[in-house]
């Protein structure tokens, strides 16, 4: 049985070279994990998105957390038949977005959310100042969007016992 010998620095070169290829690619797996798991940071954030199954409290413009008005899901509130919204202003300006609704026949004690959603990224969540028949105006840089391309605002008006919401889409810069 004739076995070569591979000489010793070409044994330590092809070693150095799979090392090299490994760890590069251990480095890029890592940085593309922690980029799409990083969290972004959202001015006026709240941690739930309301259209989800998770209980909301209402973080206010000065970032203190009150007392939840509602203590219901909005998968457990009922649509209003009797009350609507609409978006009356969706603009971007000068790195700015810039939204505000408008109820009819709101039902006293209700809070706002307005929730940007993308079909690619993770929702931004705000508490829009409430004022009667009033969502908003409510203010947001285009640096708090993940990525470039069409956003969809859902403005929703809601209480323990009936919701609505109103949705549109807008072009971030």
């Amino acid at each position: 049985m004739n076995i070569k010998k591979i000489p010793r620095t070409k044994l330590i070169i092809t070693f150095i070279i799979i090392g090299v290829l490994l760890a590069s690619a251990i480095t890029y797996l890592v940085y593309t994990y922690s980029r799409h798991t990083a969290p972004v940071a959202q001015p006026q954030t709240q941690q739930t998105n309301a259209s989800s199954n998770t209980k909301t409290g209402v973080t206010s413009s000065n970032g203190s957390v009150s007392t939840p008005v509602v203590d219901k899901t909005t998968n457990e509130i009922p649509v209003s038949t009797s009350m609507s919204i609409s978006i009356d202003t969706l603009t971007e300006q000068n790195g700015t977005i810039t939204y505000a609704g408008t109820v009819t026949n709101p039902v006293a004690g209700g809070i706002c959310s307005a929730v940007f959603t993308s079909k690619i990224n993770r929702p931004i969540t705000l508490s829009p100042d409430y004022s009667t028949g009033r969502c908003g105006p409510g203010t947001i840089s285009a640096n708090a969007f993940t990525s470039i391309g069409t956003w969809t605002l859902t403005l929703r008006y809601f209480t323990n016992t009936t919701q609505v919401s109103v949705s549109k889409d807008i072009n971030i810069q």
